[in-house]
Formats: structure tokens, sequence, C-alpha cells
């Protein structure tokens, strides 16, 4: 899928530059995917649907024990 792996962080990987740009965070069978295009990240989903079986739960609310509440102009993390 043309992901490059992080040199110093195993566990992301990056895809594109600028707008276009994904970073897609993997532990275990979770992924985290973010960007600034709705556009790509949509992009991505759909190229993962058609090679696995996967759910889509939304924005995220809770990962590796860290509650995380998404608003407009800021974003919380609670542990």
């Amino acid at each position: 899928m043309k992901f490059s792996k992080c040199a110093c962080e195993p566990a992301v990987y990056t895809r594109g530059s600028g707008e276009n740009a994904l970073i897609l965070g993997v532990y275990v069978d979770d992924l985290l995917v973010t960007g600034s295009s709705p556009v790509e990240i949509m992009k991505f989903k759909t190229e993962m649907t058609t090679q696995f079986e996967m759910s889509d739960l939304g924005l995220l609310s809770f990962y590796l024990g860290v509650e995380v509440d998404q608003q407009q102009d800021f974003v919380t993390l609670k542990q």
C-alpha cells in the first residue's frame, strides 16, 4: 500500500506528503489512521476493506488505556 516505516518508531507508517499525507499507527490488530485529508483517509479504509475484514470504529475515543475526547478546538487525553 506504499507506506514507509518510520525510522524511529517501528509501529508508525506514513504515506504521501503535504495535504495527502497519512500516518498509520499499528498495535497488534488495532490501527489508528490520521491525516488532514478525509478523502485520503476514506481511500485508505476502502483499500483495507478490500483486502481484510475490518471494523471502522469511527473517531478515536479509547486506546491503550487512554481515554480520548476530541472536540472542535482541542483534544483531551485522560489516563
